[in-house]
């Protein structure tokens, strides 16, 4: 059976659905049909999720979707395959998962956002990952798919990859939200997988 292979950070991965199988991944598969393996990694930022998409193993026929995060995380990569993850501060929450050796990932993140973090360098990065993830996969899958989990809108002259034009900040808004009252919800991912299904012709699967 073909694949719908999938990427992105949490809301990809489906953080905090009382049912797993409610996330937007999910209910896609089952209406296509197809096998899915979902790369979704909570936290990731653009970076992260390019570096999982050029690491993977696709197959001609898998059809890959990608629900690319918000564009203001970053990310530090290790040789260690110990992948270190920051977002935004205010947004931290939990430190207690953190390794003993990532203790200052806090001090580190507020240090970047303050002295290097500029919107335009961080839009320039963001398109340079999802249009080279773009070329990689070009020959290697049937059909590939791009999202934005925010700022659709905003892009620069060399980007070459349409992103389908579906405002997934609606799903968050309007619909009853996870248990964590941040994430959708089961009704917000079912709007989002009828938009992206009302883009996409099934018979291109």
């Amino acid at each position: 059976m073909n694949r719908l292979v999938t990427f992105g950070c949490s809301l990809t991965y489906g953080s905090a659905l009382e049912n797993p199988n409610d996330a937007w991944p999910n209910q896609l598969a089952d209406k296509w049909n197809l096998d899915l393996v979902n790369m979704g990694i909570s936290g990731s930022s653009t970076k992260r999720i390019w570096w999982e998409i050029v690491n993977f193993n696709f197959e001609k026929t898998d059809t890959v979707v990608i629900l690319w995060t918000h564009m203001d995380r970053w990310c530090v990569l290790k040789n260690d395959s110990d992948h270190l993850e920051w977002d935004i501060p205010g947004k931290f929450k939990d430190y207690s998962d953190r390794k003993p050796e990532s203790a200052l990932s806090r001090t580190t993140a507020e240090a970047y956002y303050k002295y290097l973090h500029d919107d335009f360098d961080m839009l320039t990065q963001y398109l340079c990952y999802v249009n080279q993830a773009y070329e990689h996969m070009k020959p290697l899958v049937k059909q590939q798919y791009h999202m934005r989990a925010s700022q659709q809108d905003i892009t620069l002259p060399f980007n070459r990859v349409n992103f389908l034009p579906i405002d997934f900040q609606y799903a968050q808004t309007n619909f009853p939200l996870a248990t964590d009252n941040c994430h959708p919800g089961k009704e917000g991912y079912t709007w989002f997988v009828e938009q992206i299904n009302s883009i996409i012709n099934k018979e291109s699967i």
